[in-house]
């Protein structure tokens, strides 16, 4: 691939762009991050704080400080994670809560579990990056509650909600199931980076099978709703399918996703910054471990139309995926 050393010192400065933003304008003096930015920059202080978004930023400055060693980003992550852990985990009925209000008190106690997913990848790239213990058991037990109140086995697929005891929490969000299952896909191959468990191995390939089988097929019926995902969830299987070096699942995985790349469903290049950033590390798996030379191309084309996007206004997921495709980058190469 040409362009390599490049292509890494770009993606690099991005991400230390990307690091000072948040700790500067969305850090909440008093524990977590603001909930809201508007479109003119100014903080919401009176927004929820979404358990999502604060997983997203604990992972994001354990990645920052894992690929670029600056002790600034570990003080962030480790503020950020004592905070998720302390206000976000529920200590009593296990799992997170959905939302807090802006003093930290909860707010939105029902059990979702794409937060669940999300919580997990936040706390196991924070171990991947410190090798703390107490990180790993919260992420641990979230796994475990996962498999235990998430999982249907009739019909085969992980639930979307239920209450904060667990009950029944009435109608599944239909729209959600997408998101669901790979949320938790991230979540549960984050956790096997740093935990060689082989039941947790086992259900990975599951997932990824329940995916394939299940999720994927007219995932972008109904307007295409979900389409602007496709490209996150195909680099998503395959990292998760190389990761448990199971060659049954990555012979199913592999065409799945030469289908969803070849144009169907995928948002491309140009739309939005987030689907940007995702179309990037999309085609750089696509180069390696599908052998499309010209993907490679499209990678750096792609990463051409957006390295110079500005970061002020940018809402914290896109941060999230800015940030972590410039991780990934730093990953491969």
């Amino acid at each position: 691939m040409e362009r390599t050393d490049a292509f890494t010192k770009e993606t690099g400065k991005m991400l230390e762009e990307i690091l000072r933003f948040p700790a500067e304008t969305l850090q909440d003096p008093t524990g977590g991050f603001f909930g809201h930015l508007t479109e003119e920059g100014k903080i919401d202080a009176t927004a929820p704080k979404e358990v999502v978004l604060n997983a997203r930023i604990l992972w994001t400055y354990a990645a920052g400080y894992r690929v670029l060693k600056k002790k600034e980003y570990l003080m962030t992550a480790t503020r950020t994670k004592d905070f998720f852990v302390e206000h976000f985990v529920d200590h009593k009925y296990g799992g997170v809560y959905w939302s807090l209000n802006p003093d930290g008190t909860r707010l939105d106690t029902g059990k979702r579990f794409r937060a669940m997913g999300a919580a997990i990848y936040g706390l196991s790239e924070y171990v991947l990056a410190t090798g703390d213990e107490s990180a790993l058991s919260y992420a641990r037990n979230l796994f475990e509650t996962t498999e235990k109140e998430g999982f249907d086995p009739e019909k085969g697929l992980y639930r979307d909600m239920k209450s904060r005891d667990w009950g029944d929490a009435g109608t599944q969000l239909k729209d959600e199931t997408f998101c669901t299952h790979l949320n938790i896909l991230e979540g549960y191959a984050a956790l096997y980076r740093v935990w060689r468990d082989e039941r947790l191995r086992s259900r990975i390939i599951n997932l990824l099978t329940v995916i394939a089988d299940k999720v994927l097929p007219g995932a972008c019926d109904d307007d295409r709703h979900h389409c602007r995902n496709i490209a996150e969830v195909s680099w998503q299987m395959l990292k998760a399918a190389f990761s448990v070096r199971d060659i049954y699942v990555i012979n199913k995985v592999r065409p799945a996703v030469r289908e969803l790349l070849s144009g169907k469903g995928t948002a491309g290049c140009g739309g939005h910054t987030c689907e940007a950033a995702e179309t990037v590390v999309a085609d750089l798996w696509a180069w390696k471990y599908l052998n499309e030379s010209d993907a490679a191309d499209r990678a750096l084309a792609c990463w051409d139309s957006l390295k110079n996007a500005p970061l002020e206004h940018k809402c914290g997921n896109c941060i999230f995926r800015l940030a972590r495709m410039c991780t990934e980058v730093a990953d491969m190469f």
